[in-house]
């Protein structure tokens, strides 16, 4: 059986942007605590907020690059599409796309990769990846509709 694309209606489509700008900034939030020398210092708060700033990258990377929503999951291609009607995705996650597996088993599964699996992290290119995404998505809009996404 095929799954249809799940079509929110006007209050989700409301909601969604508060949730969006809520996942952008615990992104922020937990990038710029890994550059803190509190965290720093502290092995099992870095891994904390490590893990913390690569779910929500995942989160957001799943927001821009997808172009079917089988669940209930709010997608850009809710909000903005291309000039051909289909729905928008990024163009600009193509670091997050190569690691996005990388995340999945090393935070969001207990899987047996992770026993010999020990990633290291881009956090600059994942951080650029984010914002250019972001920015890309904010130019899709008129400027007076622009303040429903702005942080």
């Amino acid at each position: 059986m095929v799954k249809s694309d799940y079509i929110p209606d006007a209050i989700e489509l409301q909601g969604a942007p508060d949730l969006f700008l809520y996942e952008l900034r615990m992104f922020r939030v937990a990038m710029d605590a890994l550059t803190t020398p509190s965290v720093q210092g502290n092995t099992t708060l870095s891994n904390v907020v490590l893990e913390a700033a690569l779910i929500h990258a995942r989160n957001l990377y799943d927001f821009f690059l997808s172009k079917k929503s089988p669940k209930d999951n709010i997608i850009a291609g809710h909000f903005v599409s291309n000039a051909d009607g289909t729905p928008w995705k990024s163009s600009k996650l193509t670091f997050i796309a190569s690691c996005k597996g990388d995340i999945n088993k090393a935070l969001s599964h207990l899987t047996y990769t992770r026993v010999k699996f020990k990633p290291t992290w881009n956090l600059n290119l994942i951080r650029g990846n984010i914002e250019d995404a972001y920015t890309e998505f904010l130019d899709l809009f008129p400027i007076a509709e622009r303040h429903k996404w702005e942080t």
